[in-house]
């Protein structure tokens, strides 16, 4: 099976329509959920770096700064791990997700998050809180939720 090629009349995307998926990395937010200010400033090739008070404030931060950069990404290897990327793909992915899902990995990961310490636990949560604080204030997604037709 094949994936028929979009053309730019399928996908009714311009430019403008790219360049205004893209994050807005520059103004200040004030989000719920902090123990006090955390600052994700990007270096000259791009590259955020965070800082915070709290180990909880930099996981956070470190998740919200990810999703800004990677939540496509991120959509896609969850799928893709979980074994349903066929959702998003159609016919051309089901074989993938048929392997995924005998791997494993799902179930895998839950028993994981049960048997961790709090410590990493209580980092892991706050990095996800950070990924849902960018989710829930973001005025655009990545322009391939578009595409696909798909919410994070």
């Amino acid at each position: 099976m094949t994936i028929p090629l979009l053309s730019d009349d399928d996908l009714a995307l311009s430019p403008d329509d790219l360049a205004a998926s893209l994050p807005d990395v520059t103004s200040p937010l004030s989000l719920d959920g902090l123990d006090g200010a955390v600052t994700i400033f990007r270096d000259a090739h791009g590259i955020p770096h965070v800082r915070a008070g709290t180990a909880h404030d930099a996981f956070f931060g470190q998740g919200f700064a990810t999703a800004q950069d990677r939540l496509w990404h991120m959509e896609h290897d969850r799928r893709m791990a979980y074994g349903r990327w066929a959702e998003v793909a159609g016919d051309a992915a089901v074989e993938q997700d048929k392997l995924m899902r005998r791997l494993g990995i799902g179930p895998s990961v839950e028993v994981d998050l049960g048997v961790l310490n709090a410590e990493t636990r209580s980092m892991l949560d706050a990095y996800a809180a950070g990924v849902n604080a960018f989710v829930e204030t973001t005025h655009t997604l990545p322009v391939e939720f578009r595409i696909a037709d798909v919410s994070p």
